[in-house]
């Protein structure tokens, strides 16, 4: 995943991280104030939410009150799954709190008439993948447990080929996920198209040179941001 030509702000919530298992309305309006906070003080030219569950529970909020924002959110790729499957049997894999939101069910209404759908929320993923990306360890057995129910085989034999992250935590976790998985899949994350969105709204700024500030919710310093960068540039 590259930005070349963009200053970055990168914004970590770790006075909630993790969202998953949070009340949504609670959460809704922490998000909103967050993002509000900062949207003043930096005067963006665009906003990425690059969060599942932030962007539901944000970004109509936030379009309402910066309708001249540029802004960029993520949500499960349901309509990938169902362009792009060839046995129509596909997996989401997320929180809980976007495993049961209102969202990934229009999504399912919108897109996913002709697939069979399997949705997986895990409320430990988020975690163990933010600890991986620092230190490299991770407990393969929870992961195998997590990802077991989403490899489905139907009555005629056709099984799962395809399984959505549908959390931006979890692209830490993708080779692991290939690693354990019962039979090979496509696992799609969607960090790739959210650059080429930022590309195309930003066509003028692809000849800057590159600048990021990392910053928490908190206020701590730590240098986890910029590591967890370092390897999603890779």
């Amino acid at each position: 995943m590259t930005t070349t030509g963009l200053d970055v702000v990168y914004l970590a919530d770790d006075l909630m991280f993790p969202y998953g298992n949070k009340d949504s309305r609670v959460l809704g309006r922490h998000i909103f104030e967050l993002l509000c906070t900062s949207i003043e003080e930096i005067q963006p030219d665009l906003l990425v939410i690059a969060c599942n569950t932030a962007t539901y529970n944000s970004i109509d909020v936030i379009r309402k009150r910066y309708p001249d924002l540029l802004h960029v959110g993520v949500e499960p790729a349901v309509k990938y799954l169902a362009d792009n499957s060839k046995t129509r049997i596909v997996s989401v894999l997320s929180t809980p709190l976007t495993n049961g939101s209102e969202n990934i069910q229009r999504l399912i209404q919108k897109h996913g008439h002709d697939i069979a759908l399997t949705r997986k929320g895990s409320d430990v993923l988020a975690q163990i993948a933010e600890q991986y990306v620092l230190d490299g360890l991770c407990n393969k057995e929870i992961i195998k447990n997590e990802i077991k129910d989403l490899f489905i085989t139907d009555d005629s034999g056709k099984r799962t080929d395809m399984i959505a992250l549908g959390c931006t935590h979890y692209a830490f976790l993708i080779d692991i996920f290939r690693e354990l998985a019962l039979w090979p899949v496509e696992w799609y994350e969607p960090s790739d198209s959210v650059v080429n969105r930022i590309q195309s709204l930003l066509p003028d700024r692809q000849d800057f040179t590159n600048k990021i500030t990392f910053q928490y919710s908190s206020g701590k310093n730590s240098d986890a941001l910029k590591h967890a960068w370092n390897v999603l540039d890779q």
